[in-house]
């Protein structure tokens, strides 16, 4: 984790407001002081994704400001771990250096939920507890405690297998978690897989070679 984004979760940077009006939006402050609109539209715990005009950098360090009535109510520090580009906007994952205030997970026009999925396309093999080999598989896309695979074979549901991504020139990812659900799709297997220990943070920035 960015040492700066480490240092700011202990700062704390804002006090959350008591009460969200219905005038909430948002902004970022890049770390060059300029300030940027984005649209809020999906809020976790300790995570955000947003819209903006403008392309961010994988592990840049911003302060995302809720607004309201045009005030900051709350601010936090912000890493960017993921992007997907568009022809007339960016969407960007940001992990946030702390939990998000109750007021604003309550507000009704933004998508909350406990984890936030990013896609990627990432070619891997997986190796099933027991198996003597390993089997090809795309990850398709993760969050901080999970991921979703597409599988030609069929998984187990209930048991651990450990998934190894490698790409040119990039650290291997190394990944170990359960199986927690699986579904028949029209190119073979679809699996979602728990991932103990925010290990799906291992593959923040692999939107750049997915």
């Amino acid at each position: 984790m960015n040492g700066q984004f480490e240092q700011d979760m202990a700062f704390g940077l804002a006090s959350p407001a008591s009460q969200a009006s219905c005038e909430l939006g948002a902004s970022i402050q890049r770390p060059n002081g300029r300030v940027v609109d984005v649209q809020l539209i999906q809020l976790g715990r300790e995570e955000a994704r947003i819209r903006l005009a403008v392309p961010l950098t994988i592990g840049e360090i911003i302060t995302l400001q809720v607004l309201d009535g045009g005030e900051v109510a709350w601010d936090c520090a912000g890493e960017v771990h993921w992007q997907g580009e568009s022809q007339r906007e960016v969407e960007v994952g940001l992990y946030l250096s702390r939990e998000v205030p109750e007021d604003f997970l309550l507000w009704p026009l933004w998508d909350k939920r406990e984890q936030l999925r990013f896609p990627v396309h990432l070619h891997g093999q997986i190796w099933w507890d027991g198996d003597r080999e390993s089997h090809p598989v795309v990850v398709t896309n993760y969050s901080s405690s999970g991921m979703g695979l597409q599988a030609q074979q069929s998984g187990r549901v209930g048991a651990e297998a450990q998934v190894y991504v490698q790409h040119p020139g990039v650290p291997p990812i190394v990944v170990r978690g359960t199986a927690c659900w699986q579904v028949a799709h029209s190119e073979g297997y679809l699996i979602g897989c728990e991932l103990p220990e925010f290990q799906g943070r291992r593959f923040s920035g692999t939107c750049l070679y997915s």
